[in-house]
C-alpha cells in the first residue's frame, strides 16, 4: 500500500506542476487592455514609446523566471526598432516589461505589425499576440511626428470602441486628475 500511495503522490504532484504556467497580460497606452488578437492603432512618425505597450508577466508559481520572445512582421517599415525591443529578458516573475526605444518611430503608413509573443517558463509555454496599424498623420505638418500631446498624434483615428480611443480618454482622464492637484 506504501508504494502504491508513492505512486500516487508522484502522479498528483507531476499533474499540479504541469498546471503551473506563466501568464502574460498586455496593455497599450499606458492602461489599455490589449486582448489576444486585438489591434491597435498609431500614426506614422510616433515614438515607439508613446504607444504605451508593456507587459505583466507572471506565474502561477512566484519567482519562477519567465522570458518572452517577440517576433514581428514588416520590420522593414520600422524605424530603429525590431523583435529585440518587444522581447522581455528571462528574470524571475512577477515582472512589467516596457517595449521601448530612445529613437524608435513607426514608419510608413499602411504598415501592418503583427506581434507575435511566446512566454516560456522553460517548461510551459503560451503565446498570443496583437496587431499594429500604422495609419497616416493627417496633422497638416510636414512629416511625422509627435503631436507632443502625451501619447496621441493629432488626426490620429479615433473611433468610439477602438484602442486608440479608449487610450485618448485615459490620457485625458490622467491630464485633468494632474491638473486638479
Amino acid at each position: 500500500m506504501r508504494i502504491l500511495g508513492a505512486i500516487m503522490l508522484l502522479l498528483c504532484a507531476g499533474a499540479l506542476a504541469a498546471q503551473a504556467s506563466p501568464s502574460i497580460t498586455v496593455t497599450v497606452f499606458g492602461t489599455t487592455p490589449m486582448p489576444t488578437g486585438g489591434s491597435m492603432d498609431v500614426v506614422t512618425g510616433q515614438p515607439l514609446g508613446g504607444a504605451g505597450i508593456s507587459y505583466n508577466v507572471s506565474h502561477t508559481t512566484p519567482g519562477t523566471t519567465v522570458s518572452v520572445s517577440a517576433s514581428v512582421t514588416n520590420l522593414a517599415a520600422a524605424v530603429n526598432w525590431g523583435n529585440a525591443e518587444f522581447s522581455a529578458p528571462l528574470q524571475p516573475t512577477p515582472y512589467n516589461f516596457s517595449v521601448t526605444s530612445p529613437t524608435g518611430t513607426f514608419g510608413a503608413a499602411g504598415t501592418v505589425h503583427v506581434v507575435s509573443l511566446t512566454i516560456s517558463d522553460g517548461t510551459n509555454t503560451i503565446n498570443t499576440g496583437f496587431t499594429i496599424n500604422v495609419k497616416k498623420n493627417s496633422s497638416g505638418g510636414g512629416g511625422g511626428g509627435d503631436s507632443g500631446g502625451g501619447g496621441c498624434a493629432a488626426g490620429a483615428p479615433m473611433l468610439p470602441g477602438s484602442v486608440l480611443f479608449a487610450g485618448a480618454l485615459a490620457a485625458i482622464r490622467r491630464r485633468r486628475r494632474q491638473n486638479q492637484r
